[in-house]
């Protein structure tokens, strides 16, 4: 990536004279622009020349942003997880699998709720996010579609990387997995009813 300047110490090929601003982005493979200082026969001004020097540099500086972003989407998407082992992980590294508890005061005794849920955790450019997403009865796909949604948006992954994490939903089978660890664990009396079908 960079911006090249052809003139009589650099020529070029053709005889052009002029910038050009290349930048080869991952996905949307070599991008290119070029400035020509002749317009008609005769040399451009100094201030259009200037005004084309600006803008290229400001391409330039996109462009390196947006292959910066298509990096950073690539690395979170090949990212393992580390947590591989735990009886939690979906296979996706930054959400996971829980069963929320809500602790509510009824009729004078505390009354425990349970709901299967994904936790989509992580960080993006020094700011945390974290979201809950629980799965209602009977949609473990729509609450999967919706987390791996979130963390796409947090994460800048669009397109095919989206799609390739969707296709990665754990087996609903998982949850009693987790309901069993959080039973022992931590000593919650999960019902196997609150295991999704």
């Amino acid at each position: 990536m960079a911006i090249y300047e052809y003139n009589s110490h650099n020529p070029h090929g053709g005889g052009f004279e002029g910038l050009r601003v290349v930048v080869s982005c991952c996905r949307s493979g070599i991008h290119q622009r070029y400035f020509n200082f002749r317009h008609r026969g005769k040399r451009v001004t100094p201030s259009r020349e200037k005004a084309m020097r600006r803008e290229a540099k400001a391409i330039d500086k996109e462009w390196r942003q947006q292959q910066a972003r298509e990096q950073k989407g690539r690395r979170d998407e090949a990212r393992p997880n580390r947590n591989a082992d735990s009886p939690t992980s979906t296979g996706v590294g930054g959400i996971r699998m829980t069963f929320t508890v809500t602790r509510k005061h009824r009729a004078g005794r505390n009354v425990h709720y349970y709901a299967p849920a994904f936790v989509v955790h992580g960080s993006n450019d020094n700011r945390v996010f974290t979201r809950t997403i629980r799965v209602r009865r009977g949609e473990v796909m729509a609450g999967w579609a919706q987390a791996v949604r979130f963390y796409c948006e947090q994460k800048g992954i669009e397109g095919a990387g989206f799609r390739r994490l969707l296709r990665r939903r754990p087996p609903v089978a998982r949850f009693e997995v987790v309901r069993q660890d959080m039973n022992k664990r931590l000593g919650h009396k999960i019902p196997k009813e609150k295991v999704p079908q």
